[in-house]
């Protein structure tokens, strides 16, 4: 299907995930870990959950992991990777808060964690503009005899703008914040992959020389 080469009949592709997949969470300073499924075994990827928090505005250190009895081989660890997250601070006018945490089991199957958002709720009081209609004041009339009243133009009527009411309503505002997190886990740092990428270029420029 992907090829430009061919030409086959379009069929749909389901990925099947073949390992049930958990988070384990705790807030900091507590000692209680709570674990949850996440991605159980049959379930399609890419696929992303949200665990939201009310009253809670971060400081959590999440380990995604695959799931007690999972049928991974000999020597693999359960362990995917682990999570520092921070905390936001809260403004004084936030009437109510919650912060998600965006769990993703990526095209690889690979589960990561994504995005940790803050949420702000407010209310606020505006003032908002009524609509108002103009008022039309006619000019006054002025007494003239005979045919000259008639020759004369007409004035035209005064219009005065009326003074702008406003009337107070209550307005629901929110906002969202990312918090920042570090992770861990057992793919390479980043500067340690570019080292073996500069490695493999130079390998394969000393290939190439001796080929030439």
């Amino acid at each position: 299907m992907l090829s430009p080469n061919f030409q086959v009949a379009n069929f749909e592709v389901e990925e099947f995930n073949v390992e049930p997949i958990s988070i384990s969470y705790k807030f900091k300073g507590t000692e209680k870990a709570i674990t949850k499924e996440l991605f159980k075994v049959g379930s399609n990827f890419p696929s992303t959950k949200s665990i939201t928090f009310d009253n809670k505005s971060g400081k959590v250190d999440l380990m995604v992991h695959y799931s007690e009895g999972s049928t991974l081989m000999t020597g693999l660890p359960n362990q995917i990777s682990q999570y520092d997250i921070g905390e936001h601070k809260i403004d004084e006018k936030t009437e109510k808060f919650a912060f998600t945490m965006r769990v993703s089991n990526n095209i690889h199957n690979v589960a990561a964690l994504d995005e940790v958002e803050l949420v702000q709720e407010w209310t606020e009081m505006e003032k908002i503009p009524v609509k108002g209609s103009a008022t039309v004041v006619p000019p006054p009339k002025k007494e003239e005899e005979g045919d000259k009243a008639a020759e004369k133009e007409e004035p035209k009527p005064e219009v005065t703008k009326p003074e702008q009411k406003f009337e107070t309503k209550e307005k629901k505002k929110k906002t969202f914040s990312n918090i920042k997190f570090t992770s861990s886990s057992f793919a390479l740092a980043p500067n340690q992959r570019q080292e073996f990428f500069d490695l493999e270029n130079t390998l394969c420029m000393e290939d190439d020389d001796i080929l030439e």
